[in-house]
This record gives structure tokens, C-alpha cells and sequence, in this order.
């Protein structure tokens, strides 16, 4: 049984298409898509004695190049070990991950949001709360049925329908995910520790290997 548990797990982190690891100086990436190159607004340190990828207010938008495979289509997960800083500005938006006309996972005060794109028009389609006053590690998993599930500090949260009777469908296309930004004033600020982008949806009882 043992050597069954350990083949199905590497299965499942061998399609992490998007798994960078800043937490090692050089990061690292254990996935399919190579490191991203960062540039002189894009500093590996961290604030809070730990190493990370930090964004400061005048960071620029990182886009991951052969991303644009990473839609809702087939299920999508998506891990973040992160935590971001007060931005004083009332607001506290914070974009995490993003695809241009595809879907959005965001954050404003203490509530975690995920929107999708349906034709012209983004929805809100999901929203709990997560309090960040301290690092967080969130695990958000979308099948196939567009079952949402949500879990934080390897605890399950929630777990929602997304598409209600009438609702329209996410679209589907080839833009690069971006990461810590969005549309004007979402910018990402704070420590970036791991991501995780997976094309589908990780199994119930391997949640907690995929930020462990």
C-alpha cells in the first residue's frame, strides 16, 4: 500500500505545471515551467525573517510564460503560500493570480475571492473569509462540475457550487497566468513563499501534499 501512496503523489506533483519554490536562494522551480526571470523591481528576501519573492508598491506584474494552458477546463488547483501587507489604503486589494479574460483569485481585507470571466462580464462567483494576520496557505480546487473547495493552513474551509442553474460558463483560452496583479490598483504587496498552478483538480485526500 505503501509504494501505492507514494507513486499516485508523485503523479499528481508531476503535472504542477506552475510549482516555483521561493524560499531557497536561488528559487527553484519543480515543475514544467521554468523559473521566471526577475527584474530589478522583483527582489528575493522577504521581510519577516523567512525568504521570499517580495513585491513592493512599485513592482511590476510577473507574467509566466507557457502558462496559457493552465484553464478551468479539465479542474484547476491552485496553491499560494504567501502573506501580504497592509496597503493603508482602506482596501487591502491584493491580485494573486490571474488570467487575462479567464479567472481571478483575489483578496480584499480579510475576505478571499474567486472570479471568473463568462463572455465580456466577470463574476464573483465564490467568497469566504481568511483572516491574514499571518502567513497563509491556501489550497483552492475547482473539478470538473465547477465545485469549488477552499482550504487554508491544510484545513478544509468551505467548499461551494459555482455554477448555479442558468449560470454561464467560464471561458476558456491561451493567456499566461500573471501573477500579483490584476486591473489598476489590485498590485500585489507582501512576501510571495510558494505557488502552485495545477490543470486539474488535485484529489480530496492529496490536498496536503500540495503545500506540505
Amino acid at each position: 500500500m505503501k509504494n501505492i501512496i507514494v507513486i499516485t503523489i508523485g503523479l499528481v506533483l508531476a503535472v504542477s505545471a506552475i510549482d516555483f519554490d521561493f524560499t531557497v536562494d536561488p528559487p527553484v522551480a519543480n515543475g514544467k515551467v521554468p523559473m521566471i526571470k526577475l527584474d530589478d523591481t522583483m527582489k528575493i528576501g522577504g521581510t519577516r525573517e523567512r525568504t521570499a519573492l517580495h513585491f513592493d508598491a512599485a513592482a511590476k506584474p510577473v507574467i509566466i510564460p507557457d502558462s496559457g494552458n493552465l484553464t478551468m477546463d479539465n479542474g484547476l488547483t491552485i496553491a499560494l503560500e504567501f502573506f501580504p501587507e497592509d496597503k493603508k489604503d482602506g482596501k487591502n486589494w491584493h491580485s494573486l493570480v490571474f488570467k487575462k479574460n479567464e479567472y481571478l483569485l483575489d483578496r480584499s481585507g480579510d475576505t478571499i475571492y474567486f472570479k471568473w470571466k463568462a463572455g465580456k462580464k466577470w463574476l464573483t462567483v465564490f467568497q469566504h473569509r481568511v483572516a491574514m494576520d499571518k502567513p497563509r496557505r491556501l489550497v483552492v480546487v475547482i473539478n470538473k462540475e465547477r465545485k469549488l473547495s477552499l482550504w487554508c493552513d491544510g484545513k478544509h474551509y468551505t467548499s461551494a457550487q459555482l455554477l448555479k442553474e442558468g449560470a454561464e460558463q467560464p471561458n476558456s483560452g491561451k493567456e499566461n497566468i500573471i501573477i500579483g496583479s490584476s486591473w489598476s490598483g489590485g498590485n500585489f504587496v507582501g512576501d510571495l513563499y510558494r505557488i502552485k498552478v495545477i490543470g486539474e483538480a488535485v484529489p480530496w485526500a492529496k490536498v496536503a501534499e500540495v503545500l506540505k
